[in-house]
């Protein structure tokens, strides 16, 4: 009977000293099924299997990387651009938003979309480069006729923001009596005065368009237009 209690408590210990090197074991370290085949992989968060010929260890998802401390690990959140991928394989880029692949070159990795940069307060996420942080007073990265100001990215003047990249505006597109800047730009006539384009009357500036403001602005538009030469006709 002592024997038995003995081999009973040996057993227990065996179990617990197993449980416990399990749960201090890393990511990599741990094999991708125990003994009687059960999943070990998922007692890590975003952890999966690497079932690759030879290894069957798990490994971090992609977008993570494994952060050891002491004799355990965790798969946290990569930088953005550190994070390999391939347009073939959909939603290697997804685990952060407004990020996609760019394969640019062979070693094709994660970046953030048009209008977007890496958080420089945390380069796992993408932020929306107008109106984040900067330094300096040079263009902010990524979008062409901006400028940081007061430490914040905003448009350069004459530009509005627009589907986040900074676009010239009616009112800051030149022109002259000699260069009519503005005959790309409908619904628009040329302030020679302010050297400026500016919306016709019954329009009214959206960027770098000019909207009509009701349902007589086409007319109003076409007898704006036919004033402006009629005058032009007398200087």
């Amino acid at each position: 009977m002592m024997k038995r209690k003995i081999f009973l408590l040996a057993a227990v210990l065996s179990l617990q000293t197993c449980s416990y090197m399990y749960l201090a074991a890393t990511v990599s370290e741990t094999a991708c099924k125990d003994s009687d085949g059960e999943d070990q992989c998922s007692a890590f968060e975003n952890a999966k299997c690497d079932d690759t010929a030879g290894s069957m260890k798990c490994e971090c998802s992609s977008g993570y990387k494994e952060v050891v401390v002491s004799t355990d690990s965790t798969c946290e959140k990569d930088k953005v651009s550190n994070v390999e991928c391939t347009k073939e394989a959909e939603g290697q880029c997804t685990h952060t938003v407004n990020a996609e692949c760019d394969e640019a070159d062979s070693n094709a990795k994660c970046r953030c979309v048009n209008g977007y940069r890496e958080d420089p307060n945390d380069d796992t996420s993408c932020v929306k480069t107008l109106e984040s942080s900067c330094s300096g007073n040079s263009a902010c990265p990524g979008v062409v006729d901006s400028v940081c100001d007061d430490s914040k990215c905003v448009c350069k003047t004459d530009h509005e923001e627009k589907e986040n990249d900074c676009i010239l505006t009616v009112k800051g597109t030149p022109c002259s009596d000699t260069d009519d800047g503005c005959k790309d730009i409908s619904n628009s006539i040329c302030d020679a005065d302010a050297g400026k384009c500016t919306c016709s009357p019954g329009f009214t500036m959206k960027v770098d368009e000019c909207v009509g403001n009701n349902a007589n602005s086409f007319k109003t538009g076409w007898m704006a237009f036919l004033l402006f030469f009629v005058l032009k006709s007398f200087n």
